[in-house]
């Protein structure tokens, strides 16, 4: 588990916050399908056999002084795993992709990765939720000081990183 605080929030005359990005504790745990094949079981620690994938979940809490418009709450794709689409979840959440280390966010649909420039045959193609490399959720409000939430997204264990991707 890791902590990231953050006391950046964009003031506005008024008293309401445009936009604040709450402090945020991060946890995940292994998702085991069940022996029966129905369901899966949540199990903390250290990876089980035959589970590929983890659940992240993020807790936020908004300590502005005032009132916020939204919070924005930005989580990279920990190295060596996916994203898994359509996993991402929050309340009222708009959920965005970053493909280049968080600088820009776009829906799935719109993301572009970049083929070698070296090539003059080379094009660009569409992204895939395996080359994500942050997730974005933008939580409209208003949102009084104090509210806490939770937001989480499920990721599957690669073998190895891909080639141009660091660990954040």
């Amino acid at each position: 588990m890791f902590f990231i605080a953050t006391s950046m929030f964009c003031s506005n005359v008024g008293g309401a916050q445009a936009a604040a990005e709450p402090r945020v504790s991060s946890a995940s745990a292994w998702l085991l399908a069940a022996a029966t094949g129905e369901g899966e079981s949540l199990i903390a620690g250290p990876r089980p056999e035959g589970a590929e994938q983890q659940l992240h979940t993020l807790r936020f809490r908004y300590e502005g002084p005032d009132a916020a418009d939204a919070l924005l709450i930005v989580h990279p794709v920990p190295a060596g795993e996916h994203y898994v689409a359509d996993s991402a979840t929050g309340p009222r959440a708009v959920i965005s992709y970053s493909v280049d280390e968080g600088r820009s966010f776009g829906a799935p649909g719109a993301l572009r990765i970049a083929q070698d420039a070296a090539d003059p045959a080379a094009t660009d193609r569409a992204a895939t939720p395996a080359d994500y490399s942050h997730i974005r959720w933008e939580l409209p409000g208003p949102h009084p000081p104090g509210l806490a939430g939770l937001v989480s997204f499920r990721t599957r264990i690669v073998a190895a990183e891909p080639p141009g991707r660091e660990a954040p």
